[in-house]
């Protein structure tokens, strides 16, 4: 196999990390676990020197000695009376003695240069009197150069297979991770790395897919968004078109036929158009407690449920909602142009879900905490694979697109999202055929990280600002 970048970096990393051990604990070795004069610096030397110094007395084995230290450590060694005479040696050539002077200060347990090069010359002392000296040669670990050769290779071999080993591992995984990428940029949604590992590379992977997950998401909700928005049009577009051609055509009956329908029409798209603006403004799906700049205002739910009884009249006028609220509910602190949006889109949605002799509830209760705003229907209700879906933008439970459920699925986001900001919860329960039931809990007093703005108007005043002026509100 052809070593890759890969392959050499490690590599390289790798016989960097050798040598640098291989230093370190040389160095610790030399000055750190070994003093000078314990198998350190000198310490051979002065081994040789102390076994030399046992045996002197016995020529026999002072000859065995002198020949298992030169086997055995290389060490030559030449003894010495205090004289400068001759004893025994191992040299070719035994070195020249000490002079006297410097004989007498050999120190005890130590070691002085020797009278050549990498020699040393070691004291023997009994009753603290100099009896004898050693000369011997520096001590040296040697190896032959072809076991050292033998080495060095066996150990550059594993060092090689190792990062090997080491590079395929991270390499394989890379490649996949840059191949998967690659396929999801050039439009490939279903691309997904899928790596069953507990490494720092699975988890990349997994964010990886995670994220291709969250961007499938949003681009096959952007083009739900596209398809429910071009439908909404084009029926009141169409409608509005035919009634101009008839007026165009002077068929004065017909165009007035067809004019009572633009209003319902115009409203639709009225409904759509803020829909699709407060989703922009609004940044759904991230709206936190205190994310979003609120007008604080004294909000009287009783009041804003009243005004929403009555706009719900003037709209549908074929259509009931009942209200059932408590006499001590309390004023909480609030935006009223967004929590009146909040009550809009539930009573409406409801509406929508319901068959028209069938009324919708609106029932407000005082809480410990706050207030509970429940919206209730008798309607066809939500299949329970839809429920957790049901805050998703542009996710829209009744797919058939019937002019009575119409919509691009951003009304219970919004409501969410304006709940959350309010530091409120939001929960639903539906069963298919009997209805669903909306509960909305809002605090008494805004999160402290709101940052909003303080307003005198009233909430009554507010209930009935206009849409454009409730979007310009929610600006962040």
């Amino acid at each position: 196999m052809k070593p890759t970048r890969l392959v050499v970096n490690i590599y390289l990393v790798a016989l960097v990390q050798l040598l640098t051990a291989w230093i370190g604990f040389s160095v610790s070795r030399d000055y750190l676990a070994e003093a000078p004069g314990r198998l350190g610096r000198g310490g051979w030397e002065t081994f040789a020197a102390t076994h030399v110094a046992f045996d002197r007395k016995n020529p026999e084995a002072l000859r065995d000695t002198m020949e298992w230290l030169l086997v055995e450590l290389g060490i030559r060694v030449t003894l010495f009376s205090p004289e400068g005479q001759l004893l025994a040696s191992t040299h070719e050539q035994p070195p020249a003695p000490l002079p006297r002077q410097v004989a007498a200060s050999l120190p005890v347990r130590s070691f002085l240069p020797g009278p050549q090069r990498d020699t040393l010359a070691v004291g023997i002392h009994e009753a603290g009197k100099l009896v004898a000296y050693v000369i011997t040669d520096r001590f040296q670990f040697k190896r032959p150069l072809s076991n050292q050769v033998i080495l060095a290779g066996i150990m550059l071999s594993i060092v090689f297979v190792a990062s090997v080993v080491f590079a395929r591992s991270i390499a394989r995984p890379l490649r996949q991770l840059a191949r998967v990428a690659r396929d999801f940029g050039s439009g490939q949604l279903d691309a997904r790395a899928r790596l069953a590992r507990r490494d720092e590379l699975g988890a990349v992977a997994s964010a990886f897919d995670d994220m291709a997950d969250r961007i499938t998401a949003l681009l096959q909700s952007q083009r739900e968004l596209l398809a429910n928005v071009s439908h909404e049009l084009r029926t009141p577009l169409a409608r509005i078109r035919v009634a101009l051609d008839l007026a165009v055509d002077g068929d004065a009956e017909a165009a007035r036929e067809a004019l009572s329908e633009i209003s319902t029409d115009w409203a639709d798209l009225e409904r759509l158009v803020e829909d699709i603006l407060a989703a922009a403004r609004l940044d759904l799906g991230s709206s936190a407690p205190g994310g979003l700049v609120l007008r604080k205002d004294e909000v009287d739910v009783i009041a804003l449920a009243e005004a929403a009884q009555r706009r719900f009249h003037l709209a549908y006028p074929n259509q009931t909602l009942t209200l059932d609220l408590d006499e001590d509910v309390p004023a909480i602190e609030g935006d009223a142009g967004l929590l009146r949006r909040v009550i809009d889109n539930l009573a409406d949605n409801s509406r929508k879900y319901s068959e028209p002799t069938s009324p919708v509830q609106l029932r407000v209760r005082s809480t410990e905490q706050g207030v509970l705003v429940s919206v209730i229907d008798h309607g066809m209700g939500i299949e329970a694979a839809d429920l957790p879906h049901i805050f998703t933008p542009f996710f829209r439970a009744d797919r058939s697109r019937a002019r009575q459920t119409g919509g691009v699925g951003l009304g219970l986001a919004l409501v969410r999202s304006i709940v959350r900001a309010h530091g409120g919860e939001i929960e639903v329960t539906s069963q298919v055929g009997a209805g669903t039931q909306v509960n909305v809990r809002l605090p008494r007093r805004l999160p402290r990280a709101t940052g909003g703005v303080s307003s005198k108007t009233t909430s009554t005043e507010h209930s009935d600002t206009s849409s454009a002026d409730v979007l310009d509100v929610a600006v962040p």
